[in-house]
């Protein structure tokens, strides 16, 4: 008797996408076979789920974890000053699938086999992305360069004191040790190098520093003084013109990650701008700017009825002009923010299609976080040789608000 994986998800795998196990036995001719699948936490006891699956025509075992561990992981956006470079232990769930054979007149567990650990993030992939998926592109380890959990464009425009964030994925414990920036001043000169501590870089002992973010905009200033290991605060200063950021092994002197390119950007517009922080395809948080021309619009929905209206006094009915013809017993409003952003790159097109599609979005508004709900049935992804030069308007809706009653 005996159990055989065949099939397992990579070992960093999107938590939206399949996450399936194969497996196969000698015994799927025993009377009422089929295999249990158990879902067991990284303490290998501890069951999430526990699924029965018959065999396929192949008698093998399939078995898709998707559905029970994509409810395990979340995301924790940081609306406040992040004084270091902070884990997101909430983003990714470790697990195995335990599959055992099931069989006889009373359905009995006999042997099993158990897969290696899995880690799944909170990243959902295109169809057509994630049949070649690979997570050495995007998880450090040794000898690699991976990419931050972003696909936004290397180089961004920021504006003076906007919020930024950059996520990455670590691999091989002890390498990831530190953040890496690098600030220049318009002349293309080097100002500074500054080192930025990762204290959970050790993923032996901190599991939870397997998926990291960090400040990358104007917010790098506020990373606590005793983080910095070389270089000084303010990172981004008024003489800054561009910075870029890696990750970086000081021990072996290796750039682990590929680089982001920051430039200051001079805002030159009589409109309002609001920054929009959306959770991105990857699991981590991007941030987009419009600063062009906007409009607030309040819908406004009511129940109302009409009351019996007037008095008998002295053998007459009148009514007063003050007595209400129609009240209103239940009145909300929706808030709507119509935002234009200034003229978008195709490169930018692309990206933006994640935030038109993010299950999670926020808008500043006074320096404050608000949620939204981003309203759009589809998304047209611009081409620079047909459409010339282009923008994206984005419609977005703040939550309910309710009036007294009459």
């Amino acid at each position: 008797m005996s159990v055989s994986i065949t099939g397992t998800p990579a070992f960093y795998t999107p938590a939206y996408n399949e996450q399936v196990v194969v497996a196969s036995s000698t015994q799927t001719a025993q009377t009422n076979f089929r295999y249990r699948c158990e879902i067991v936490d990284n303490t290998l006891t501890n069951v999430l789920a526990t699924v029965d699956v018959f065999p396929d025509a192949n008698n093998l075992c399939v078995f898709d974890a998707k559905r029970v561990i994509e409810s395990y992981v979340t995301s924790n956006p940081t609306t406040t000053s992040m004084t270091e470079l902070s884990k997101c232990a909430e983003s990714f769930k470790q697990y195995y699938v335990k599959v055992w054979e099931r069989y006889g007149t009373t359905l009995t567990n006999h042997s099993s086999g158990i897969t290696s650990a899995v880690y799944a993030f909170n990243a959902a992939q295109r169809w057509e992305d994630f049949t070649s998926w690979n997570d050495d592109t995007y998880f450090i380890k040794s000898g690699n360069v991976a990419n931050f959990l972003t696909n936004a464009p290397d180089s961004q425009n920021i504006y003076s004191n906007e919020k930024a964030f950059l996520h990455f994925g670590v691999r091989t414990s002890g390498i990831a040790r530190k953040a890496r920036i690098k600030t220049y001043d318009s002349s293309g000169s080097l100002i500074q190098t500054v080192l930025i501590k990762n204290n959970y870089n050790n993923i032996n002992v901190n599991d939870g520093g397997r998926i990291m973010r960090m400040p990358s905009g104007w917010n790098l200033n506020d990373l606590s003084s005793g983080e910095i290991t070389s270089g000084s605060l303010p990172i981004i200063t008024a003489s800054v013109a561009s910075w870029v950021i890696d990750i970086y092994d000081d021990s072996g002197l290796a750039q682990l990650t590929n680089t982001r390119t920051y430039v200051a950007a001079i805002e030159c517009t009589p409109h309002t701008s609001y920054r929009v922080h959306f959770l991105n395809a990857l699991g981590g948080f991007d941030s987009f700017t419009f600063n062009r021309k906007h409009e607030i619009k309040d819908t406004i929905t009511k129940q109302s009825f009409e009351p019996v209206y007037g008095s008998v006094s002295g053998g007459a009915w009148s009514y007063a002009k003050t007595e209400q013809r129609k009240k209103d017993f239940y009145i909300e409003t929706a808030q709507t923010y119509k935002l234009n952003s200034d003229w978008i790159s195709e490169a930018q097109s692309t990206w933006l299609y994640e935030l038109v599609t993010s299950p999670e979005v926020y808008i500043e508004i006074g320096g404050t976080w608000r949620a939204c709900y981003v309203k759009a049935a589809e998304y047209v992804e611009k081409i620079q040789v047909s459409d010339k030069i282009f923008n994206l308007e984005l419609e977005i809706e703040l939550g309910k608000s309710v009036r007294q009653r009459w």
